[in-house]
């Protein structure tokens, strides 16, 4: 009899929740996986949780050899950047994160399965785009780079629409993993004109950081709002979120309006950039590289390094993060 693997990933990322306020990818998905591995090794080790029989992690573990394009993938994603970060700041070799056994064995079992596909050459372009995310140490700050645009769309799923499913990126083209858990297997289907949205989490999608899995494959036709499907708002409807409004449409002062996301230099008033900038103060702005001068930790690539006191600083590396978050 199966003892449950304790698969508890805490859906606080964006990948996870839809409609709702999150922190960032980068953080939920560590915190996440964290939470994850550690109860996948305490079930690999044997220990038994009161109840937990016949119940395992939506993707069993095995003894299966790990395929060698999960190996590649998932050590650029979660290994590549801890190394780098001790480097820049002179400490010890971290061991391999636990986050990359968990990554390496849900991906080979889906590619083992035929329910996914990824080149080599997918895997290896975009090993290659986080060595180059991660050159230098001005990127060191509060939060790590985002994973580069080359390492997302390149699980493709085979799934046809009422397959079984063990993570949204299985499902083929747009489609849902509807009904999945940490422990469950879900149904592959389009996304749903209403019912239920956004209780589950995608461990697949979380461990290698496919940040963009709800807008590829969406639970809902319009979105997601308090765990329910709605319509979207028309223009000129009211809104609390860029995605009550859909497409081509922003969120400005609780109503919706047509528009797309400002790029660097423009005025930001529904909070939000096009990609590669962020609103600062109100307006777009580029990630600041090292050296530059700024204010606050949001306009630089890394951090804002301010002598105590004063106002300004210059973009660049903070290994040590303060207490509190600094404006």
């Amino acid at each position: 009899m199966r003892r449950r693997s304790a698969l508890l990933i805490v859906a606080a990322c964006a990948a996870c929740s839809s409609g709702s306020s999150a922190p960032s990818p980068a953080a939920s998905a560590s915190a996440a996986a964290s939470t994850s591995a550690a109860a996948s090794a305490s079930a690999a080790a044997g220990e038994p949780r009161a109840g937990d029989e016949d119940v395992g992690p939506v993707y069993p573990l095995t003894r299966d050899p790990p395929d060698p394009r999960a190996q590649k993938l998932c050590e650029a994603l979660q290994a590549t950047p801890a190394l780098r970060r001790a480097e820049c700041c002179a400490e010890a070799a971290p061991p391999s994160p636990a986050t990359v056994g968990e990554c390496v064995r849900m991906l080979s079992s889906a590619l083992r399965s035929g329910a996914l596909t990824l080149t080599p050459e997918d895997a290896g372009r975009c090993a290659d785009a986080v060595v180059k995310a991660h050159e230098g140490c001005g990127w060191v700050g509060p939060s790590a780079p985002p994973a580069p645009a080359a390492c997302l769309g390149i699980l493709r799923g085979t799934l046809k629409e009422g397959a079984r499913c063990r993570s949204s990126l299985e499902c083929e083209g747009n489609q849902r993993c509807h009904g999945l858990g940490p422990t469950d297997p879900g149904t592959c289907g389009p996304p749903r004109r209403a019912g239920s949205c956004g209780f589950g989490v995608d461990p697949l999608a979380v461990f290698a950081r496919q940040v963009d899995v709800d807008a590829a494959h969406p639970s809902c036709v319009g979105f997601c709002a308090l765990r329910r499907c709605v319509d979207l708002a028309p223009i000129g409807g009211a809104c609390t979120t860029g995605a009550a409004c859909g497409p081509g449409a922003l969120c400005a002062s609780g109503k919706c309006a047509p528009g797309k996301p400002p790029p660097a230099g423009e005025a930001c008033p529904a909070g939000v950039c096009a990609e590669g900038a962020r609103c600062v103060k109100g307006r777009c702005v580029e990630p600041r590289a090292e050296g530059e001068v700024c204010e606050a930790d949001a306009e630089c690539r890394g951090a804002c390094v301010r002598p105590v006191g004063a106002e300004r600083g210059a973009c660049g590396m903070r290994c040590v993060q303060p207490a509190f978050p600094r404006k």
